[in-house]
Order: structure tokens, then C-alpha cells, then sequence
């Protein structure tokens, strides 16, 4: 069995799929990302930000998997899998929707063409309780980081994505856990569908830029989840920083997350971004083989 020249990278989190394709070679994506937000029974009676509707996205049910299957679809029809059968590495915290994927992909190849990973896939210690429960993504997320990282300092990964989680590595490149609250998008969303009149509204793009205080029912929403969210963020660091140093500059810090370019305008540096995050530690990851 050779390996071929490019593989998927797919992951399923609990607001939607991501998906790309990575060169073999390099383990490092190569086009475009393209995802599906996820549509619960609840979301029908307001609509969606505008904001979330591009060319690159759509939404779905999370057992639509004729949408799943459309987005496999556009990746395997682009340039790369013409020239080779397509692997995937898959990533998920979402049963129902690995079930659905699953499906779509074992009308289109061998039945072995993905592998699911696992904690015991990642090459990381873990100083955690019951590693099994822990979202991959996290672990993902800080294993990548740390690869990225100079390997000198302890490393602080924020991933602002549905959940916003603050993780911890120390300066062995050991996983020590974190912590997890909601994320901005999803306090917006959930306090539009849990209430009669309030409109379902998009993150900022730079919170620095908003009113305050809130001259208009939009202001004040965005202004108060807003608040909350990088206030939340900041506090985190604190702790983290003193209960290390209390120096900035002797912890690394990464950023990365669907609200990672609105949460880097606001909160404090030093920090470096990594767009998509999990999927560019899925390039990375382990050997596979083409069955």
C-alpha cells in the first residue's frame, strides 16, 4: 500500500463540520476549508446571520448527509484527488454526526479510507483526569500549538470556537487541561432562540470598535456578550500567568478559533493566531496508509 500524494482533514464539532485536503508531503493543508453549520430543530423560527453565509459554508441538519456528502464531493472533485484515491483523518465531539459522515463516506471509497483519532493517537503526555473524556479538538488544538511553538516555554492555547477553551501546556510540552465556557457565537445564538424578540446576531469583527454604552438593542447585545467573552479570556490569563511567573513574556500564547481574529482584537499580547487550528494538527498528525 503507498501513501497518496494528498489525504483529507475533517472535523466535527458541535456547531458544524470543517473539512480540507493536506499534502502527504509536507502534512500541511493546501486549498480552501469548507464548512456546514449545523441546524438545530430550535434555530428555524429566526434566521441566521448574514455574516454566516459564504461561499466556503452552508447549512445542514446534523444527519443531512446528502450535505455532507456534497462537501466530500467538492473536495475530492478538486485538483489533488484526481490524481490519487482520497484518505481522510477525521476528528470528532459529535456521535450523530460522525454516524452521518460515516455514511457519506462509505459510499465513495474503501471502506477503510478514514481513521477516527483517538487521545492515544496524539503524541503528547497528559496530565489530566480520564484523557478518554477530554474533547480531541483540545487535544488537537495543544498538540498543535506545541509543535508550533519554540518547546522552551510553557504554551496557553485559547480556541474560540463554540466553546471557548483555555489550555494549558507546561514547558515539558505535558497537556495539564484548562478550562471551558461558552463562546461568542454561541451565547448570541442561544440568547436569540431563548427569547421572543431579541435578533440572532454575528460576533464583531474588532469589539473594540463598539458603542458603549449600546445606544440600540444590537449594541447593547453585542457590547454585553462581548464583555463577557473577553473578559472571561483575560481573567483566565491572569490566573495562568501568575500562577506561573506572572511575566507575559515567559508564556506562549496561541490563538485560533472561528472568533479568533475578533477575540485577538481585544485582548491583551504577546500572542501568535493559527487559523484552523485542529485541522492543521490533523495534517500533521501520525503516518497513514492508502487502503
Amino acid at each position: 500500500m503507498n501513501a497518496a500524494p494528498y489525504f483529507g482533514v475533517i472535523d466535527i464539532g458541535n456547531s458544524g463540520i470543517k473539512a480540507s485536503l493536506a499534502e502527504t508531503a509536507t502534512r500541511r493543508l493546501t486549498g480552501s476549508v469548507r464548512s456546514i453549520h449545523w441546524r438545530m430543530l430550535n434555530d428555524h423560527h429566526k434566521s441566521p446571520p448574514v455574516e454566516f453565509q459564504t461561499s466556503d459554508s452552508s447549512w445542514a441538519s446534523i444527519e443531512d448527509s446528502n450535505a455532507i456528502g456534497q462537501m466530500l464531493d467538492f473536495l475530492i472533485s478538486s485538483k489533488p484527488f484526481r490524481e490519487a484515491p482520497c484518505f481522510w483523518q477525521v476528528s470528532s465531539v459529535q456521535p450523530t454526526a460522525l454516524a452521518t459522515l460515516t455514511k457519506s463516506l462509505s459510499t465513495r471509497s474503501s471502506k477503510n479510507n478514514h481513521r477516527v483519532i483517538g487521545f492515544r493517537d496524539i503524541p503528547m503526555n497528559l496530565d489530566i483526569e480520564a484523557p478518554e473524556s477530554v474533547g480531541i479538538d483540545r487535544l488537537l488544538a495543544a498538540w498543535g500549538a506545541w509543535q508550533s511553538s519554540s518547546k522552551k516555554k510553557p504554551l496557553m492555547v485559547i480556541q474560540a470556537g463554540t466553546a471557548v477553551t483555555v489550555d494549558w501546556v507546561n514547558e515539558q510540552g505535558t497537556y495539564c487541561g484548562g478550562a471551558i465556557m461558552p463562546g461568542m457565537s454561541l451565547t448570541l445564538k442561544y440568547l436569540a432562540l431563548g427569547t421572543a424578540h431579541l435578533p440572532w446576531l454575528a460576533p464583531p469583527k474588532d469589539p473594540n470598535l463598539l458603542s458603549i454604552p449600546g445606544k440600540n438593542t444590537r449594541e447593547a447585545i453585542l457590547a454585553g456578550v462581548t464583555a463577557s467573552f473577553v473578559g472571561g479570556i483575560e481573567q483566565l490569563q491572569r490566573r495562568y500567568r501568575q500562577q506561573h511567573s506572572g511575566d507575559p513574556n515567559s508564556i506562549e500564547t496561541v490563538v485560533s478559533g472561528g472568533d479568533g481574529l475578533s477575540l485577538s482584537q481585544a485582548i491583551t499580547p504577546p500572542f501568535k493566531i493559527i487559523d484552523h487550528l485542529v485541522l492543521n494538527a490533523l495534517a500533521g498528525l501520525g503516518d497513514h496508509e492508502e487502503s
